[in-house]
């Protein structure tokens, strides 16, 4: 799809660069492309922007989020405690 008119995309020449998908509802779309069009630029570079700001715990985990229990944790049955 091609860059809407007016808006700023990614530097061209960029090497590396990878598509990044995910589905949101329709007005969370809408959200990021309003955001995007208000700053004047693409919403790959309005998402590039939110993840280069996204700050994460020593683990990598963003910090606005609790993170949910690994593969590699352990996890008590309801009801039970250690």
């Amino acid at each position: 799809m091609p860059a809407a008119k007016g808006r700023s995309a990614p530097r061209r020449g960029d090497e590396g660069l990878v598509p990044l998908q995910g589905r949101v509802t329709p007005a969370m779309r809408q959200k990021a492309r309003d955001a995007a069009d208000a700053a004047g630029i693409s919403i790959a570079a309005y998402l590039q922007g939110l993840l280069e700001r996204d700050e994460v715990d020593a683990n990598g985990c963003p910090t606005w989020l609790e993170p949910k229990a690994g593969r590699d944790q352990e996890v008590l049955p309801l009801g039970r405690t250690a």
